[in-house]
Parts: structure tokens; C-alpha cells; sequence
């Protein structure tokens, strides 16, 4: 878990993260 939050937060910061955000859970959710 402590790994999947400053991922997180990067791409969210990063630009577009609407899709990346996206991505990023569907990760989160198969781990």
C-alpha cells in the first residue's frame, strides 16, 4: 500500500491525469 500512494500522487500531479488516474487504480485494484 505505502507503494501505491507517492505513485499515485505523481501521476495525479502529472498532466492528464484523468487517464493515468485510471490506469493507476485498475493497478491498485488487481494488486
Amino acid at each position: 500500500m505505502g507503494d501505491h500512494k507517492p505513485v499515485f500522487l505523481s501521476f495525479r500531479i502529472a498532466p492528464g491525469a484523468g487517464k493515468t488516474n485510471a490506469h493507476v487504480h485498475k493497478c491498485c485494484v488487481v494488486q
